[in-house]
């Protein structure tokens, strides 16, 4: 059964429950009952919101949805969220943490991409397919390492054993990281996922990998390396 417009409110341009624009100037946004699906850059350069709350009807947040909302403090996903699709929070420069419900059963790649003030991200306890490690998010049965926090100001990090794949977009865009030890489980790095990372100047490898320093392979991962250590 199809959910009608909702003219209600002129902020807010919806099909059939799918939020396509924000047209409001609020700094704070509420969004309406009848959405259940927050479409694609929906929010897309509305860098003026601080606070978004996000309904219980809604049940998917589509790529880019919130996309350059850089003045976004803070993201509550509700129980009713299933899906939240790739990059959907990308360049939220501002955005310090990320609560993920146990509802959420598919995350798409870099959904915090190039966030630099990312703290923490939060997986609420029962999550069957998603945890949280040191305030990064990971699968549950801690395989990839799906988004790496970037606004926690380490400027070392060690992939922790047992990771066996480095997610797209993971580490996209942060810059404090200056050095990157691969553990010996590790087999694949997804497509751009150290893109950006323009001070990771040492990686240690200890992967089966043949990483090179200033190779554009294995994600960018020593792209802008001075130093690769391979055992």
């Amino acid at each position: 059964m199809s959910i009608p417009n909702a003219p209600i409110n002129p902020d807010f341009e919806i099909e059939n429950g799918v939020l396509i624009n924000y047209k409001g100037e609020s700094s704070n946004v509420v969004i309406p009952s009848s959405v259940t699906t927050i479409g694609w850059r929906a929010f897309y350069e509305c860098d003026w919101i601080e606070s978004i709350t996000i309904g219980s009807s809604v049940r998917t947040i589509e790529p880019s949805a919130f996309v350059l909302c850089t003045s976004l403090k803070e993201i509550i996903i509700p129980s009713s969220v299933t899906c939240i699709d790739d990059r959907a929070f990308c360049l939220c420069e501002s955005l310090e943490r990320l609560t993920i419900s146990r509802s959420v059963r598919k995350i798409g790649h870099g959904i915090c991409a190039s966030c630099f003030s990312l703290k923490e991200i939060i997986v609420e306890e029962g999550n069957p397919r998603y945890c949280t490690i040191d305030g990064n998010l990971y699968t549950k049965d801690g395989k990839e390492l799906v988004q790496y926090a970037l606004g926690n100001g380490a400027t070392a990090f060690t992939i922790p054993n047992g990771v066996v794949k480095i997610g797209e977009w993971s580490f996209w865009g942060c810059n404090v990281l200056e050095s990157l030890t691969l553990s010996s489980s590790i087999e694949r790095i997804g497509a751009s996922a150290f893109t950006s990372c323009e001070n990771l100047k040492t990686v240690y490898n200890h992967s089966h990998l043949d990483i090179e320093a200033g190779s554009d392979t294995y994600g960018m991962v020593a792209y802008y390396a001075e130093n690769v250590y391979n055992d």
